[in-house]
Formats: structure tokens, C-alpha cells, sequence
């Protein structure tokens, strides 16, 4: 019998211990009265809260994580509530939409096998769906598989832009490397900065060291290239270590080849 029609027969129903997840990975700004993480907690709890009738009850701990991107699983707010998962403290997990939990097919995999181990239901609101049940689970993985494959699609379009481009000759990307400067879509020589990038590459001939130039570098004061982003902060301008040296001298494009596959 399962619980709902226990619960519309006046049965006695085994209370479920539920909790809220939300996630953004967008920038929101810091004034807000009300973020989208409180969004979601509002529509889980109320979601919960109208399960009432089946047994559910808010264990009074919800977990978020805000501007974290869905393709990585190490998330202050998902660990704590993994960690409230093996204690065996919760029954049910909401959330707004599967992909709060993960955008990766393989690590969400990897976490409804550890919701599976742990007896822990995975509910998404506005999908109406919920692993507890065998059909549930077949909508869940169908829907993380289109969902994935939609992101590959527009990465694959993203990718293909970018060769067209660079095909071209033209620059698309942030900030051209040192010795280069913007003009329109194409990258011309900046002769300052190209005098220092000539420079460096005769110091490492004569130096055979990258260790001892990123040292000469830095006594002397240069330092990597700097600029200025849109909202008109200054970025750039740090000692130059030796990983930046190596890429400096692993770089085709001062020699006026530019990569696109």
C-alpha cells in the first residue's frame, strides 16, 4: 500500500524527514533583499509543507550554495548536506530543478547511487518528479541525459564559432597576450610590450634558466601585462613567475600564428 492511500484511509503514515537544497551559478547583486536562493528554499519548504498530509516534515535545516558552478560536487552546501545523509538524519531531498544538484550526467549519477545507499528520495518541484518510484527514476535519468547533451551541443557551436574566427585571423576571446594590443577585431604589436617580450626571450637564451629570469624579472620590477575590464577595474600587473615565463615561450601567437583547433 503506498502512502497516499494509507494516508486518505486515516492510516497511521511513517513521518519522512525532508530538506531543502537550492544552488545558483550566476553573480547576483549583493543588495538584494531577495536572492534566487531564497526563491527556491520558499518553494521547497511549501512544497513540503503540502505533503503534510503524507507524512513529510522539514527536518528545519536547508542547504545552498551561491555562485557555484553545477559541474563540480565539491559545494560547502551539498557536502553538509551529504554529511546530514550519512548521519541518516533525512529521508527526502527537494529542490527546484535537477540540475540545482548537478549539470553533469556522470556526477549525477554518482549522487542518486549514494541517495540510493542511503534510502534518500530526490524530489524536483517544478518537474514533478521524484526517484522514489521506478518512473520517477526512468524521467530523471532521461531528462539529465537531453540536458547534457543540449549543453554539449551549444559548447560544440561555441567551438566551431571560435575556429571560424580565429580562421579568419581575427581574435575572439579577453585579453590578447602580452606584445599584442586590440585594434577592432584584429591584434596589432604594442611596441612596449613587445619590447619586453623580446627581451625576455634573449635573457632565457643567454640565462638558460627560467628560474633565474623570473628572479631578474622581478628585481627589476615588470611585470605581467596589465588591463582594464568593462565595469573598469585594473587587472593584470603582478611579479612574473616562472609559469608565466613558460607560457610566454610555449606561445605561437608572438610569432604571429594564431591556434584554433
Amino acid at each position: 500500500m503506498d502512502r497516499t492511500s494509507a494516508a486518505s484511509r486515516g492510516l497511521d503514515v511513517t513521518p519522512l524527514r525532508c530538506t531543502v537544497y537550492a544552488r545558483t551559478s550566476g553573480h547576483e547583486a549583493v543588495d538584494q533583499s531577495y536572492t534566487s536562493i531564497d526563491a527556491q528554499l520558499d518553494t521547497g519548504l511549501a512544497y513540503i509543507a503540502s505533503q503534510a498530509g503524507i507524512g513529510w516534515q522539514p527536518t528545519g535545516t536547508t542547504y545552498s550554495d551561491a555562485n557555484v558552478s553545477g559541474s563540480v560536487l565539491e559545494r560547502p552546501g551539498l557536502q553538509g548536506l551529504m554529511a546530514t545523509i550519512k548521519a541518516g538524519q533525512v529521508d527526502v531531498v527537494v529542490v527546484h530543478k535537477l540540475d540545482r544538484i548537478s549539470r553533469s550526467v556522470t556526477d549525477f549519477s554518482q549522487m542518486m547511487a549514494f541517495f540510493d545507499q542511503h534510502g534518500v528520495a530526490l524530489v524536483s518541484v517544478t518537474q514533478h518528479l521524484n526517484s522514489g518510484d521506478s518512473l520517477g527514476r526512468l524521467a530523471i535519468n532521461t531528462l539529465m541525459s537531453f540536458a547534457e547533451f543540449e549543453r554539449d551541443v551549444a559548447g560544440e557551436r561555441t567551438r566551431d564559432k571560435i575556429i571560424a574566427t580565429r580562421r579568419k585571423g581575427l581574435w575572439i576571446g579577453s585579453v590578447p597576450p602580452l606584445g599584442y594590443v586590440l585594434q577592432g577585431q584584429r591584434l596589432a604589436i604594442k611596441e612596449d610590450e613587445a619590447r619586453l617580450v623580446r627581451r625576455i626571450f634573449e635573457r632565457f637564451v643567454s640565462l638558460h634558466s627560467v628560474g633565474l629570469l623570473a628572479q631578474e624579472l622581478t628585481e627589476q620590477g615588470v611585470t605581467t601585462k596589465t588591463w582594464v575590464t568593462r565595469t573598469g577595474k585594473v587587472r593584470g600587473g603582478k611579479p612574473i613567475d616562472k609559469v608565466y615565463i613558460y607560457k610566454l615561450l610555449n606561445n605561437r601567437m608572438l610569432i604571429g600564428e594564431i591556434q584554433y583547433e
